[in-house]
């Protein structure tokens, strides 16, 4: 039987007013001190996104989200927001809206594999969200992992990074590429 990976993707432009019922005091108290509104809207559907669906959850000494009861991670890009849950695996997810960038003034965090594969910027995020949910779901994030050290091609494989397994899954969504990374073997 195949793992079950839950995926709820929300467009921040439609919040509802059931959204705002399931933050806290903490919650409204952090968002209304942001100043940029489009950033307002991601973290109400991030909160609200957690709330409902892990609800108990706290910050590890990396600064990333926890839960005693389930695995997960959110991202978000452009209007969308998504949280990926797993009830048995480290999971992390990284959206990106496809956009044009100078990915070549990036190239310092891929190998050379990897640059030969890039010729677009769909190629590009193809990457970049692998290497994302890598070191998400790996717990260390992009400000203590080395990029050009977390291997991921062949997309849509088994990638090993820091000893782990790490099993990937690249979809897409309307404009955005979203890679999901288990810490596991097994299918989902």
């Amino acid at each position: 039987m195949k793992d079950i990976v839950d995926l709820y993707i929300i467009d921040i432009n439609q919040i509802e007013d059931e959204y705002l019922s399931f933050l806290d005091k903490a919650d409204l108290d952090r968002i209304n001190n942001l100043n940029n509104e489009k950033i307002k809207r991601q973290q109400i559907c991030s909160s609200y996104l957690k709330r409902k669906y892990i609800k108990n959850y706290y910050l590890d000494e990396n600064n990333k989200p926890k839960s005693d009861n389930m695995f997960f991670n959110i991202s978000h890009s452009g209007d969308l927001v998504i949280l990926a849950c797993n009830k048995t695996n480290e999971i992390g997810v990284d959206i990106e809206k496809n956009r044009s960038i100078n990915y070549f003034s990036l190239s310092k965090l891929f190998n050379q594999k990897e640059k030969e594969y890039i010729n677009d910027s769909k190629t590009f995020f193809e990457i970049w969200t692998c290497k994302e949910a890598i070191v998400k779901a790996n717990g260390t994030g992009i400000v203590k992992s080395k990029l050009k050290d977390v291997l991921v091609l062949p997309l849509n494989s088994i990638i090993k990074y820091q000893n782990k397994p790490y099993n990937l899954k690249t979809i897409y969504y309307d404009d955005y590429i979203i890679t999901i990374a288990l810490n596991s073997k097994e299918d989902y």
